[in-house]
């Protein structure tokens, strides 16, 4: 043991002495994780900032106003010259003017009384407008429920009571805690404010990049010449492909930490045991895919490795993100589908299966390597 921990040691020195390499291989994780998280942080807090010219001056405007204030979002009520000059700085994403009218136009909703100008470039001009509609329509049906209340009452002679629309609401307010209540069970975390939703997933970019950083490991510390050299000392060889693999695990443990790290300080967020735990078995996973494709003869293997890493990523949810159903029935079978499955909380399979399937190519790997130094000895 003592032997072993000695040969790692000196590996990691010989692997650490490679500066200009060490510095990417540990500078890229932590600024990929503070992307990731700050993208993720934005999409969970939204930085939206509406201008309001409010020329109506009623309860209903009050009322929009204060709905899409509830979305987290930044509402400012400004003047017209005022929120032109916002527009024109591009200081705001938008400016929602609502006129004269407003409140009597939701009885019919037949006057045009809103207007919004987004601003040049605005990426959130359909969310904004979609969430203004999510306030106008219920309230207009609200309204045109108690109308037609009131026109009951006087059909039948009846004095309409003072206090129609509170016990109205009311109604409707038990009403869809009883019988229009609907139980819906939610998978992950539910989130009922409209956002701008940045296409960027936690572990994408760390999952691309450790599948890079395994693969190319063991194509790169895969040297012939040294092989048979080791082949001919006692236990040479093997001691050699344990120590490569267990170095290799530990840098690439090293990026994981420093990936999810920096990006839960981003997203303000504890560090997730479980993650890091599946990182490290992918790394281990990769590294077994890794030692099949470096026996692939030297021309081919970069080539070859990469094109299967692409692939794999693709399939997988790297690039864009896949919905559940294609990633339960195709891409949970590849690497890196089958990691951002299992990190999303998707039906996918148990990380023992590929833990097993790793072991089992790394030692045909090895055993392969031992075949073709025999053969080449007796050649």
């Amino acid at each position: 043991m003592r032997r072993f921990l000695l040969l790692l040691k000196l590996k990691l020195i010989d692997i650490l002495n490679m500066r200009t390499l060490m510095i990417m291989v540990m500078l890229l994780p932590p600024l990929t994780g503070l992307i990731a998280g700050s993208a993720n942080q934005a999409n969970r807090q939204p930085d939206i900032r509406i201008a309001i010219i409010d020329a109506d001056n009623s309860d209903a405007s009050q009322t929009l106003s204060d709905s899409l204030s509830q979305n987290g979002w930044h509402i400012v009520l400004v003047s017209a010259t005022e929120a032109e000059k916002l527009l024109l700085r591009q200081d705001i994403d938008g400016v929602l003017r609502i006129d004269p009218g407003y409140e009597a136009s939701l009885t019919d909703l037949k006057s045009s009384t809103l207007s919004y100008t987004p601003a040049e470039g605005s990426l959130v001009t359909t969310l904004v407008r979609e969430a203004i509609s999510a306030v106008i329509l219920p309230e207009y049906s609200r309204i045109n429920l108690l109308i037609r209340l009131q026109d009951q009452y006087r059909a039948a002679n009846l004095t309409v009571p003072p206090d129609l629309a509170a016990r109205f609401e009311q109604s409707m307010a038990r009403f869809a805690q009883t019988k229009a209540r609907l139980d819906v069970t939610y998978i992950g975390k539910v989130d009922n404010r409209p956002t701008l939703t940045y296409v960027v997933n936690d572990y994408s970019m760390e999952v691309l990049f450790l599948s890079l950083f395994a693969v190319m490991g063991m194509i790169g510390i895969t040297d012939h010449a040294m092989q048979r050299r080791l082949a001919t000392t006692r236990n040479g060889l093997l001691s050699d492909y344990l120590v490569s693999l267990a170095a290799l695990q530990l840098i690439g443990m090293v990026q994981i930490v420093l990936y999810t790290a920096a990006m839960q300080i981003a997203m303000q967020t504890a560090l997730p045991a479980s993650d890091i735990l599946l990182l490290f078995v992918f790394v281990y996973l990769m590294l077994g895919i890794g030692q099949l494709l470096a026996l692939i003869h030297k021309d081919l293997r970069v080539y070859l490795g990469l094109l299967l890493l692409t692939f794999s990523a693709i399939v997988g949810g790297c690039f864009f993100q896949l919905p559940e159903n294609i990633l339960r029935q195709l891409g949970q079978y590849v690497p890196h589908g089958w990691i951002l499955s299992t990190l999303r909380g998707y039906p996918s399979l148990s990380p023992l299966i590929p833990i097993m399937l790793s072991t089992l190519m790394l030692a045909l790997g090895y055993a392969t390597r031992v075949h073709r130094i025999k053969q080449a000895d007796q050649a």
